[in-house]
């Protein structure tokens, strides 16, 4: 029994949510406190704990002046951080005084704190956490200290309100959807420092239209508010703002999430230079209704429009040979679509809930048609193959459209296969037809 008691005590003592002790600051309020370190006596603030161990809503509110020093128990202890969850859901939370003593902030340490106006964090701070100011939706502008180096994921995602962001000289790296939901930021100044940017890191910043780079910057350079790459031959980022755009012809690869999100454009022109489609470098462009894939591009990544519902008609080269993962994932618009003979395989979801299509030709070229390839496409009424041997498929390549409306065609005297193959069984409506008229 002494020995539990022993190891729940040396549980408490570790666990960062548990609440040491509580003490007022120098303008009365109650601050809740961890005991980082006995032996060097320092502490970080933390949330206030019920006695049924959950934390107390709202435990904080208007204006919080931290201390640099706390008395207890008639030793001085330091501040030296701020916990993980401390000020987290305080939506009466309005600013934060935070001394020079602090170095680290935890994780989600004021997530959700949908009030907090204004927070100054002093060079003092060399670690932000991730999801650190989260859904601070009334935060209007953060200046990060010369001391970060990196600012962590989700640090300011969902910050709605702000619309002035400071990143420091001194910053190296942006990490997963930093900014993401950001819809009031209009401009990004990339320091000379700044030589790492997820392709997620500006998600979801629909104001965003112009993203500038010091010229000292040796990765990425900036042309007319677009990020390229330092030599022009990679658009990055295209801030989702943005209503037009002219692409360079030094340019040959559209990065990863290039264009993610620029809803606002309603026409691109790619230019005969460009040779690969990363992943995800369309998706959810919800104004596009048209796209030409110029000749030159032989390499498309996965889910290229992903999501680009209002996309009606794609032109696809022959220099494609294969429609990767979710090419076409929820373009549910799309209607008009013409496989070329170049194509060897049809990827995972490539067809996803393209709810449009009522018709699709399937050429010799393709050999292999991979799991939901076509799922959810309800209103497809006519599916024509030109293969004499049924292209591999998986058993649920076709689920989700109308079995029973949806016509397969298949060339003269194939049918008997096309009926015993995997993921061709599906059809109750198999028809044989000159190779002539699967074309039409």
């Amino acid at each position: 029994m002494k020995k539990l008691l022993v190891f729940f005590l040396l549980l408490l003592a570790c666990n960062g949510w548990a609440e040491n002790f509580s003490a007022l600051n120098n303008k009365g309020s109650v601050i809740y406190y961890n005991i980082i370190s006995a032996a060097n006596f320092t502490v970080e603030v933390t949330f206030h704990e019920s006695t049924s161990h959950d934390k107390v809503p709202n435990a904080y509110y208007n204006t919080v002046t931290i201390p640099d020093t706390i008395d207890h128990l008639g030793k001085k202890y330091v501040v030296v951080g701020i916990g993980e969850s401390a000020f987290s859901n305080c939506s009466r939370l309005t600013s934060v005084i935070i001394p020079t003593t602090v170095t680290s902030i935890g994780k989600s340490a004021f997530a959700n704190c949908k009030g907090l106006g204004s927070v100054v964090i002093p060079t003092s701070v060399t670690d932000i956490d991730k999801e650190v100011f989260s859904g601070c939706s009334g935060l209007s502008s953060i200046e990060i200290p010369t001391s970060i180096t990196s600012i962590s994921e989700k640090t300011f995602s969902g910050c709605s309100g702000l619309r002035s962001v400071t990143l420091p000289n001194t910053l190296t790296t942006v990490n997963d959807f930093a900014f993401s939901g950001c819809s009031a930021i209009a401009s990004i100044s990339v320091p000379a420092t700044l030589t790492t940017i997820s392709e997620s890191a500006f998600n979801g910043c629909s104001s965003l239209k112009t993203i500038s780079v010091d010229t000292l910057n040796s990765q990425y350079k900036s042309l007319n508010g677009i990020l390229y790459n330092k030599t022009l031959t990679k658009l990055v980022r295209c801030g989702e703002g943005n209503v037009s755009i002219a692409i360079p012809t030094s340019v040959t690869v559209i990065g990863s999430s290039a264009f993610l999100g620029c809803g606002k454009l309603t026409s691109i022109e790619i230019p005969t230079s460009v040779e690969q489609f990363d992943r995800n470098a369309f998706s959810n462009c919800t104004g596009l209704t048209s796209f030409t894939i110029p000749s030159s591009v032989t390499n498309m990544g996965d889910g290229v429009f992903k999501g680009s519902s209002k996309l009606t008609t794609v032109a696809i080269p022959t220099s494609i040979t294969a429609l990767r993962a979710e090419t076409f994932y929820g373009c549910s618009g799309l209607n008009d679509i013409k496989i070329p003979s170049s194509i060897t395989s049809i990827g995972e979801r490539a067809f996803y809930n393209c709810g449009a299509l009522t018709s699709m030709v399937i050429p010799s070229s393709i050999t292999t048609i991979s799991k939901e390839a076509f799922f959810g496409c309800l209103k497809l009424t006519r599916i024509a193959t030109e293969r004499t041997q049924p292209a591999k498929c998986e058993s649920n390549s076709f689920e989700g459209r109308n079995s029973y409306s949806c016509t397969l065609n298949v060339p003269l005297g194939a049918a008997p296969t096309y009926r015993a193959a995997t993921g061709w069984r599906v059809f109750s409506n198999i028809r044989e037809e000159a190779a002539a008229a699967a074309e039409k």
